[in-house]
């Protein structure tokens, strides 16, 4: 009872002071207008509310023509629980998205669990350090991959504390939790290998199987429910119907990038482990920060390729930080030479070897399940790896040592993910502005002549919000003094084409701000997380049908 209590209490701890920083990051997020896939799952949420019994039972338009939803991946957790918020709170985007701050809290308090378990005396930081870092920070929506993440971290928390007690109730319960991690995001498959891992490395496989065997239930529970209603499902669409067309090899270096521009908090976290002074950590982050702002205003006459100085300072952050993980799972592994300072908590050995399994499971995750590179699909991995060099950095951590270069290290992480999320914040902004500014301008001159569009992500929700029609290629019959609304290509958007006579040019929107980076599309599906910006923000081009025409796919 004394060590329930005490789980307990520690429970509670970590929600408190999970609290600010979970309410912080919610607000900042509600100030983003829709964007890039929240629209697809508004439109799930909005099928999922009218007709919770046939969630998958329409047409969407995410592609290039309408298509069974059953067809787009979207696990059921989100679209259910946003549902519900567009029941209770109507057409209000910012409630939305506070709505999903149970989320964001759960995410925050197993983050603080888990890092006062393995780094216990440093772990209060490192929880600001992860949630406000370019990883997490600029991702927090209305997509599936922080929800999915925090419910994973969650059955983990429960795993660990069910192993603590050998109890088998409580492998149930993160076997439960597993399974609706999976049931929101497919990527968290490798929560039951986890677990299955655990009890292998402690002795005790039953338990661990146990979760597995619940968590894998769900899963199939749900798809085999969506197989007898559809005849397939959004899971055994994607495997069979999108196979990779290229080998996974040539993930391997911009998942290197993407790590190192979105998590250099953590390479001065694991210098900082391995003795660095403070003077080397200042120069390391202030050489990181000069250089991001020179690369973003450097003219591009001076260079033939003016990212590649950018692309490469992320892959050489990316090299050093994933070779110095694989160095302290080496270490922490059960290698001699490893860190001799006491344990935080039993079972040290064992737990040192979940750790660095847990990085290898999600480094090989984080590849197997990407079929493109994105901030997203190392989100885990990134995760896993501030966690596994936090576990170091404790175990190494001289008695009396000052928290002045931790607490540096983390407000460089928090201000370098913020300024991700400001560069973010406009993508988003110039979506809904340029469709307002577009239906603003049409309606000053429109005589009753339908407005049609081309775009995805935000500028679709808006456009459909303001009534636009959406073009479908070889579909949509464009009449006489129709008014066509076609985004630049930053924004996703249906191939369209049409014959030179048949549309005459109307007006072209520009939209600029003083940031010089952008995220589309490159955090969302790119090569590298940010780009240099070249030209305005978003450019939105309006044009006037001259003659009767259906577009032709382009």
């Amino acid at each position: 009872m004394d060590d329930a209590r005490t789980e307990s209490r520690g429970w509670k701890s970590s929600l408190r002071a999970a609290l600010l920083p979970a309410l912080l990051a919610t607000s900042l997020n509600a100030l983003k207008p829709v964007h890039v896939d929240d629209a697809a799952y508004y439109f799930f949420a909005s099928q999922a509310a009218a007709h919770p019994l046939d969630p998958l039972g329409f047409q969407i338009l995410w592609y290039q023509a309408p298509q069974p939803a059953v067809e787009v991946v979207a696990p059921p957790v989100i679209p259910y629980w946003l549902a519900i918020g567009i029941h209770a709170f109507g057409p209000r985007p910012l409630l939305w998205k506070l709505w999903f701050f149970p989320f964001i809290l759960l995410f925050a308090a197993s983050l603080h669990w888990l890092l006062r378990r393995f780094a216990r005396g440093i772990h209060g930081p490192l929880v600001w350090l992860i949630l406000f870092s370019p990883a997490v920070l600029p991702g927090i929506n209305l997509m599936l991959d922080l929800p999915s993440l925090a419910i994973y971290l969650f059955s983990i928390c429960l795993f660990l504390h069910a192993e603590d007690r050998e109890s088998f109730g409580l492998s149930l319960l993160a076997g439960l939790a597993a399974g609706l991690a999976i049931d929101t995001k497919y990527s968290a498959l490798t929560a039951p290998a986890l677990m299955v891992a655990i009890g292998v490395l402690r002795k005790r496989p039953v338990p661990g199987l146990l979760a597995a065997g619940i968590a894998g239930s769900i899963f199939v529970s749900w798809e085999t429910i969506l197989w007898a209603r559809y005849g397939t499902s959004p899971f055994i669409h994607s495997v069979f119907h999108f196979p990779n067309t290229f080998p996974k090899s040539q993930l391997l270096v911009p998942a290197v990038v993407f790590v190192g521009g979105l998590a250099p908090g953590a390479l001065l976290l694991g210098l900082l482990a391995m003795g660095a002074r403070r003077a080397a950590l200042g120069a390391a982050g202030g050489l990181f920060l000069l250089l991001l702002g020179v690369f973003g205003v450097i003219p591009e006459r001076w260079a033939d390729a003016p990212d590649e100085p950018l692309r490469a300072m992320f892959l050489l952050t990316g090299v050093g930080l994933l070779g110095m993980a694989v160095a302290v799972a080496w270490r922490l592994g059960g290698r001699r030479g490893g860190p001799a300072a006491p344990s935080v908590f039993p079972f040290s050995r064992t737990v040192d070897r979940v750790l660095a399994l847990w990085f290898l499971l999600e480094l090989a995750g984080s590849i197997a399940f990407s079929p493109f590179m994105a901030a997203r699909r190392v989100l885990t991995l990134i995760v896993v790896v501030t966690i596994l060099i936090a576990r170091y950095a404790a175990l190494t951590r001289r008695p009396g040592a000052g928290r002045g270069p931790l607490l540096a290290i983390t407000a460089f992480s928090a201000l370098l993910g913020l300024g991700y999320f400001l560069v973010d914040c406009e993508e988003a902004t110039a979506q809904k502005e340029g469709v307002d500014r577009a239906v603003r301008w049409i309606g000053e001159r429109n005589a009753g002549n339908r407005v049609w569009y081309a775009g995805h992500w935000g500028f679709q929700h808006y456009a459909d919000r303001e009534g636009l029609t959406p073009l479908v290629p070889g579909a949509s019959s464009v009449r006489v003094g129709d008014w066509i609304v076609i985004p630049d290509p930053h924004v996703a958007q249906q191939n369209v084409s049409w014959k030179r006579p048949d549309v005459e040019s109307a007006f072209q929107i520009e939209l600029e701000d003083a940031l010089p980076y952008r995220t589309l599309m490159n955090y969302y599906a790119g090569t590298t997380p940010i780009l240099r910006r070249r030209g305005p923000r978003l450019s939105v081009q309006i044009y006037r049908a001259r003659a009767d025409f259906v577009p032709g796919r382009g």
